[in-house]
């Protein structure tokens, strides 16, 4: 489950990174750009130079703007309403926000298991009270990052079909599916809190 939900993201992030190009003024101009065709793992452009030559990159819609795009295309549509992700925020989502629900869940079991929040640590040391803690907080990633990555694919395929009816649906299907991906995703823990304690 970890590796279904967080290997497409890590390689987004690989090939952000080693996609990067710098072009100097005067040393190679660009006759033209177009949206991948098939946007995976992330929304990129093809840079057309003169000369023929080519490279693939993936730009930020602003970027992809200043360098002439227009949104003429499904695909460049698609790729020019993309949000990229900030690390920062891939880390509070997928990092720091699973750890209230493993806090939660991991205080229930030492408080049933041992007698207290501290119980395991009192009786078997600090080493396998945090072992014990980090277990549960991976397992708690594991969980959520699946649950964001089937979010995710809904968000993506109902951006996809906006881009393809038109620009302004392109961007209203955009900023829904982004609206909703969230709410679903954090929403998800005090739900499944209030169901595991409520019943």
């Amino acid at each position: 489950m970890a590796a279904g939900a967080l290997l497409p993201c890590a390689a987004a992030v690989a090939l952000r990174r080693t996609r990067r190009i710098h072009l100097a003024p005067g040393e190679q101009r660009l006759a033209g750009l177009r949206a991948w065709r098939l946007p995976l793992p992330a929304p990129g452009f093809r840079l057309l130079l003169e000369g023929g030559g080519h490279r693939d990159v993936l730009l930020a819609p602003a970027a992809a703007r200043a360098l002439g795009a227009t949104g003429q295309g499904p695909a460049e549509r698609f790729a020019l309403h993309w949000p990229t992700p900030s690390p920062w925020w891939l880390a509070l989502k997928l990092g720091l926000y699973p750890l209230i629900p493993a806090l939660v869940f991991f205080r229930l079991n030492q408080l049933i298991l041992y007698g207290g929040f501290l119980g395991e640590y009192y009786l078997y040391g600090l080493a396998r009270w945090a072992a014990s803690l980090v277990l549960y907080w991976g397992l708690t990633v594991t969980v959520m990052a699946a649950w964001a990555a089937a979010w995710r694919l809904a968000a993506e395929a109902v951006s996809l079909l906006g881009a393809w009816t038109g620009p302004r649906a392109a961007r209203g299907a955009r900023r829904g599916a982004e609206i909703a991906s969230l709410l679903a995703y954090y929403a998800a823990v005090p739900v499944v809190l209030a169901e595991a304690f409520l019943r």
